[in-house]
């Protein structure tokens, strides 16, 4: 892959070269003279194609990431975040047990890889809010999930974007199933699909930046009522907040400044 620094700027394919632009940069390729029939069959592409499943499994696995955070990922994530949650989740399917092409992916043994992720890479969730030590609580029964914030002075721990005049805390969480290779569709499945697709989400009320201090924060998200939830299911968190400017006595969400990471996983 190459820039094209021409000053004619190209789209398409012309003679096996395809030109495109990603994030304003004009880029050229050639055409891979490489045929599908051939990667998938030929024996001398035998990592190529254990390489290609395992990728597709953690792409799978980041779609459930992104699944249990359904309208959280859309409002605070980077156009990146999709490739840098598949990009975790390749370097969890690596350290899986099995054979290459076909090793577990076990979310449930790799929490270290997920917690810390910010949704968005250029404006990190400790960089707008300073609590850092007011970390949310998974219920023992991991039915539940509780984010208690002590009342704190906005000036001493929140750092608004420009024009910003009130907050508000944002608390989300989902269930992540481990998944592994399923020879009959050839393709990574969840061990425990029943529980992709439950989350929650919560925001506190809205306050001034100006005000001496917030009040007590209570926010609580219920996810499921089963009675156990199995170990091979992660529950994965996130805590955010988003800025507002007050104008008439209305309040405007601000387009940037909304930041959210993975606090805890259990």
């Amino acid at each position: 892959m190459a820039r094209n620094n021409s000053f004619v700027k190209l789209d398409g394919t012309l003679d096996n070269l395809t030109f495109y632009r990603r994030n304003g940069e004009n880029f050229v390729k050639s055409k891979s003279t490489i045929s599908r029939a051939r990667i998938m069959n030929d024996p001398k592409f035998k990592r190529t194609r254990e390489n290609m499943r395992e990728f597709g499994g953690a792409a799978i696995a980041g779609k459930s990431f992104r699944t249990a955070f359904a309208g959280s990922a859309q409002k605070f994530g980077d156009i990146y975040i999709s490739a840098r949650m598949t990009g975790i989740m390749k370097r969890i399917v690596g350290s899986g047990p099995g054979i290459r092409g076909e090793r577990e992916l076990l979310i449930s043994d790799s929490h270290e890889l997920i917690r810390g992720f910010e949704f968005n890479s250029g404006e990190t969730f400790d960089s707008r809010f300073f609590r850092l030590s007011q970390l949310p609580m998974i219920r023992p029964d991991r039915n539940s999930v509780a984010w208690d914030l002590q009342p704190f002075s906005p000036d001493d721990s929140v750092k608004a974007p420009e024009g910003a005049t009130h907050f508000r805390m944002v608390f989300a969480a989902g269930y992540v199933s481990d998944f592994t290779y399923n020879f009959a569709e050839k393709t990574y499945k969840a061990l425990n699909p029943e529980f992709s697709g439950m989350s929650g989400h919560v925001v506190s009320d809205a306050y001034a930046l100006s005000d001496a201090l917030t009040p007590l924060m209570e926010l609580e998200i219920v996810l499921a009522t089963a009675a156990a939830i199995p170990l091979d299911v992660s529950v994965v968190v996130g805590t955010g907040i988003t800025f507002y400017q007050s104008i008439n006595g209305e309040l405007y969400e601000l387009a940037r400044g909304s930041v959210m990471k993975v606090a805890v996983t259990g």
